[in-house]
């Protein structure tokens, strides 16, 4: 494991015996770091996630929550 300077964790592990890589990005986001005023919201958040609205699709909510950065 090594932190850039910017404070990301970087894990990396060589395996010789495939040719591909693969990139996973884990952040400490969920109910475990929530705060009082904050508590249900990662829960919500996933629900929306994986169901949608009755006015959003789940592919729309996502578009538009990575389109602010998220």
């Amino acid at each position: 494991m090594t932190t850039i300077s910017n404070g990301i964790r970087v894990v990396s592990h060589a395996n010789n015996t495939s040719p591909l890589a693969v990139v996973g990005v884990f952040i400490k986001a969920g109910s475990r770091n929530e705060t009082i005023e904050t508590s249900g919201v990662a829960h919500f958040l996933e629900h929306l996630h994986f169901k949608g609205t009755k006015k959003r699709s789940r592919y729309q909510l996502e578009i538009e929550i990575e389109n602010m950065g998220s």
